[in-house]
Order: structure tokens, then sequence, then C-alpha cells
């Protein structure tokens, strides 16, 4: 399948590592300029040392920015215009909350920093790249919002608020911009094999007081495919709804959980 996307400017946030990360080298290999962002340079330039020819072709920037900060989100849009005059597709995926093992673990303020970071940052970003979509008739947004969005999850009860939020908040925006051919979509992963995974691992094995290998398995039983998902996996969703290929999707938010979601909407 030819999705279509050569030489589209597409804006990647949350790009230095796990779903982003591999979102950004996918979009690069099917012929995108890519501009992957994340709040660490380091991290970026880590991430990206198996591309130093795309880096020298001028096919793939590396660019710091918290989007928690207004500010950064600004300086960020304006130097992509000023380089290519147009944003095609923004990937909203930065990273997640951190866990919680019970309520009363989540102070206020803390909230406020999850709400201020994700949820604030990913309608920044998409409030200041809507207007160029709509003026070139041509634009793709895809935010991450995991399924806790759909399965509350103590561990992920912040996540699961702020994830539900983006989804009401991108099927909202769609409506008013799709006659554009600004099509907005989010998508919810499962379990995946990531970092993040990982740091949820070690939490949770240690909140049951179980070896990791015991814990893995019993969320592994609980996937009807019996297994977790790929970076690559979802990466390939991702750049479909950024593609042409989806041009009569938009407002809908896509499960790739391995069939672990139990809701049937």
């Amino acid at each position: 399948m030819d999705l279509a996307i050569q030489r589209r400017v597409a804006l990647v946030i949350g790009a230095s590592s796990g779903i982003g990360e591999a979102t950004a080298k996918l979009l690069l290999k099917e012929g995108c300029f890519v501009v992957a962002c994340s709040r660490s340079l380091s991290n970026l330039e880590r991430a990206y040392s198996d591309s130093l020819e795309a880096l020298r072709e001028g096919k793939i920037f590396l660019f710091e920015c918290d989007i928690g900060e207004e500010e950064q989100c600004r300086r960020l849009v304006k130097e992509v215009i000023a380089k290519f005059d147009r944003i095609d597709i923004l990937i909203n995926s930065s990273a997640g909350p951190s866990f919680a093992w019970g309520l009363e673990q989540v102070p206020g303020e803390n909230w406020e920093t999850v709400f201020t970071g994700k949820l604030f940052g990913y309608i920044r970003m998409i409030q200041l790249v809507i207007p160029i979509m709509e003026r070139n008739n041509w634009g793709r947004i895809v935010s991450l919002a995991g399924i806790a969005a759909k399965e509350p999850s103590l561990p992920l009860i912040q996540a699961g608020a702020v994830n539900a939020a983006l989804i009401n908040l991108s099927k909202s925006i769609s409506q008013y911009t799709s006659s554009k051919n600004v099509l907005i979509n989010t998508v919810s992963p499962g379990i995946i094999k990531t970092a993040r995974f990982r740091s949820f691992l070690n939490g949770y094995a240690s909140q049951l007081k179980q070896d990791n290998d015991v814990v893995e398995n019993l969320l592994i039983q609980k996937v009807p495919t019996k297994r977790l998902g790929t970076v690559d996996e979802v990466a390939n969703l991702i750049a479909f709804l950024a593609s042409d290929c989806s041009s009569y999707i938009t407002g809908t938010n896509i499960s790739i959980d391995g069939g672990l979601s139990t809701t049937a909407f």
C-alpha cells in the first residue's frame, strides 16, 4: 500500500523513544520530512544516531521542546514554518503521567502537572497547527490516548482521566475541521513493549511482591492474542491515519491492544 505521504512535513511530539520514535522513523522511511521533538535533545541525538544520513540530507530535524510550556510550542511551530512553510502531519505522542498505586499517592499539585503537561500540551499543539493545515486544505492529527481512557485502572488513574479528555477533545474538534480535509483521530495502545511498560511492570510487581516475569505473564494472559504489542505495530496504524489512505476516517478512536479492552465502543 502506498501511503502517498512523500514530502509531507510531519511534526512528531515525544519522538525520542517508544511509539513516538518508531512513528517518526516510519514516516521518514515513507518519505516525509520529519521534525522529531522531545524535552531532551540528548535523548533525541541518541535515538537517531542510526539516521545520520537523513540528518545530513535535511530529511529529519531534531528539536528540543517541552509542550507543557506555551512559548516553547509557539517557537517550535514558528521554526518549522520558517523551514518548510507548512505542517501537514502532527503526531502527539508525549509520555504519559507516572503510575499511582492508590489515590492518596496523588497530591493535588500532581494532577495539575499532569493536565498542564500532556492535555494542555496537546491542545496547544493542535490549536497552533490547525490554521496552517486548513490553509493548505490538508492535514492529519493523530494523538495517543492509551486504553486507560476507556478501561479504568487504579495505577493508570491519571492517564485514564487525561486520555479520556483527549479522545473527547479530538472528536469535538474534528467536527469543525473535517470539511477542510483536516482529519483528527486518536489511537489507544494497550500493553506495548516499551521502557514505560517496564517501569509499570517494576512498580506493579513490587506491589504484588512477585517477580517481574510472573507478573508479565499474568498480564499477557489477559490479552486475547497472548502477547504484548510492539511499537512498530502501533506506528503502522498511526502512519496509516496520517496518510491519504485514511481520507474518510475522522473523529475516531482506534484501540490497538490485542483485544484487551472489553468495551464494545
